[in-house]
């Protein structure tokens, strides 16, 4: 497997059901904590790098 092959492509988050009956697409699932300050973070980590992708200077 190559560098490249380990690059993170996609990030979802789903409900413990939904996951489930999505069955084996997934290789890794992580589960969240539910804490309101982790998953407070997650969602800024997420929107972080949304804005530097949607930023010209970086094309």
């Amino acid at each position: 497997m190559t560098r490249e092959d380990d690059r993170i492509v996609a990030v979802a988050l789903l409900t413990e059901a939904e996951a489930k009956g999505l069955g084996g697409m997934f290789r890794t699932v992580f589960r969240v904590d539910r804490e309101p300050a982790l998953f407070h973070d997650l969602l800024a980590a997420i929107d972080a790098a949304e804005a530097r992708a949607a930023d010209p200077r970086r094309r």
